[in-house]
């Protein structure tokens, strides 16, 4: 005859020339306050936002190089974007980094753009001449 599964908080018996283990009860866990986390916050990440959009921003300065702002700019933007989502601290970094990415791409949109006219009016002013 098999013996019938304990109740839920019962133990089971060991069999028999088995030891007896006890478990311990589960734990319930709490959320804990962003008082008490304030001082355990990681500044990495909107650093990081800071830095990259400090690099799009002076790249996007760099005649012939601003072409290539758009990747620290949007990763500049991606950074303070999950940075104020976390709430991490050093908020105003990350604010500061999805300005100067933003700043960055936009100029970066705009000499991309005069460049593109700049070379379609000489290629049309070329080819207006006559030989």
């Amino acid at each position: 005859m098999t013996t019938p599964p304990p109740y839920p908080g019962q133990q089971q018996p060991a069999p028999q020339g088995w030891p007896q283990r006890s478990f311990a009860p589960p734990q319930q866990f709490q959320a804990v306050p962003d008082s008490m986390l304030a001082s355990q916050r990681s500044t990495r990440v909107p650093t990081r936002a800071l830095v990259w959009g400090i690099v799009a921003i002076v790249v996007s300065t760099l005649p012939l190089l601003n072409w290539f702002t758009l990747a620290p700019g949007i990763v500049a933007i991606q950074y303070g974007i999950a940075a104020r989502a976390q709430r991490l601290a050093g908020g105003g970094r990350a604010v500061w980094a999805i300005v100067l990415g933003a700043l960055a791409i936009l100029g970066s949109v705009g000499w991309i753009i005069v460049h593109f006219v700049a070379f379609v009016s000489l290629l049309g002013a070329g080819a207006s001449t006559q030989y």
